[in-house]
């Protein structure tokens, strides 16, 4: 990364923000700059960063999931602006870090399972060119089209026969007639879902959605679905589908296991049991993302265990810390501090490419009405007020910042 020497390891430090995207409305909260993160560094004892030292932080993806308190259940939300979420190191002051839960509760019962969770979206198609809305796979009985499609779950230690669910979204242009998607998960039917046919007027819709949920004892097997169109010349595309479905804690073959479990909330102190634990392995309490808790692991023979509160749903991560993925370097960026701009008259967004333009149109209204101009780059925004990620919803909050 273009650092020199051996920093001490305590001047180590990690930014970012939300994983998802910022949210449009104006009163939701919203970290409005870069957060530190709470971070483990192995240095090997010496204080020093050197080589072969690293450290380790917990970092969100780009898509999220939207916790549902009241149907103990989550929704995906994906990123429209970012396949990527980005951090920031910088070596300077004294860094957050993640600190031990030390606890001497007692369990009142043992967990095994959890409530895994999978999501599909594909996004390729925008009808009319317009809106914020995609669609993934298209089904069609025509030459060079399929009206059934197949997706491989990644799903590993899924429980079977244990209670799951499936919820999906797709559309359909079908004139004067409803179309129908049947589901299946292997050799299992799970339903149909009906959509709504169009009309035919110029102003009609050009497609209807249709959703559904469906409930069953989990089995392997790929999700299949089966388009039967309304009317000739009838399309279908995929929106999205949801899987959610019992797991065993089983580290065997896995780098890390996120989890959690809707079942325990409100029944107090739970010892989680994960069998077959690395020598290494570690669990963080990951609920508040920034700032993640590392939980004190007991180990008997091949099964190693925690106890923890669950007066709220918590969100863990178990992972072998020699073998989890490694970030991508980027680019060396300059310091910056956009949240102390002074007051201005005359506020110019623009993109980097055109920076020699906005700054000449700047000094003319500096020269010829005195103006307190201020030019800022999309990519500066970026940086500051939605952690490096392409998200529109950052520059109205930085103009709102200014303001």
């Amino acid at each position: 990364m273009g650092f020199t020497g051996s920093p001490a390891s305590s001047s180590l430090r990690v930014f970012g923000g939300n994983g998802g995207m910022l949210p449009e409305a104006n009163a939701t909260s919203r970290p409005d700059d870069l957060v530190e993160l709470a971070i483990t560094v192995e240095d090997g004892g010496d204080g020093n960063f050197g080589p072969g030292d690293y450290l380790l932080f917990y970092a969100e993806g780009p898509e999220t999931w939207q916790k549902d308190s009241i149907n103990r259940n989550f929704r995906h939300q994906k990123n429209r602006y970012s396949r990527y979420n980005y951090y920031y190191i910088s070596v300077q002051g004294t860094g957050e870090r993640v600190e031990m839960l030390s606890s001497a509760i007692s369990a009142n019962q043992t967990v095994s399972q959890y409530d895994g969770r999978f999501f599909h979206e594909l996004d390729t198609i925008n009808f009319l060119a317009s809106g914020k809305e995609w669609y993934g796979e298209e089904f069609a009985e025509a030459p060079g089209k399929t009206a059934q499609r197949s997706f491989a779950l990644s799903l590993p230690n899924s429980i079977s026969g244990a209670p799951a669910s499936l919820r999906t979204a797709c559309i359909a242009r079908s004139v004067g007639n409803s179309s129908r998607y049947d589901i299946r998960l292997g050799t299992t039917n799970l339903g149909s879902l009906t959509v709504l046919p169009t009309g035919a007027g110029q102003y009609d819709a050009f497609a209807r959605e249709g959703t559904a949920e469906f409930n069953f004892p989990y089995t392997d097997g790929a999700l299949q679905f089966q388009f039967f169109p309304g009317s000739f010349n009838a399309q279908g595309w995929l929106n999205w589908f949801e899987v959610f479905n019992r797991r065993s804690l089983n580290m065997q073959e896995q780098v890390q296991i996120d989890f959690r479990d809707w079942s325990t909330v409100g029944t107090g102190p739970v010892r989680f049991e994960i069998s077959n634990p690395s020598a290494s392995m570690r669990v963080w309490d990951i609920t508040e993302v920034h700032r993640p808790i590392q939980m004190s692991l007991s180990t008997t023979g091949s099964i190693a265990s925690f106890i923890n509160e669950t007066n709220r749903l918590r969100e863990y991560i178990a992972f072998n810390p020699v073998a989890v993925p490694t970030p991508e370097l980027v680019e060396r960026i300059n310091n910056q501090d956009l949240h102390a701009t002074s007051a201005v008259d005359y506020l110019i967004v623009t993109h980097p490419t055109l920076l020699n333009a906005a700054n000449y149109l700047a000094d003319i209204h500096r020269q010829q009405q005195s103006l307190r101009v201020r030019v800022v780059t999309t990519q500066q925004i970026f940086h500051e007020f939605s952690a490096g990620k392409a998200d529109p919803v950052a520059i109205r909050d930085f103009v709102k910042n200014v303001f």
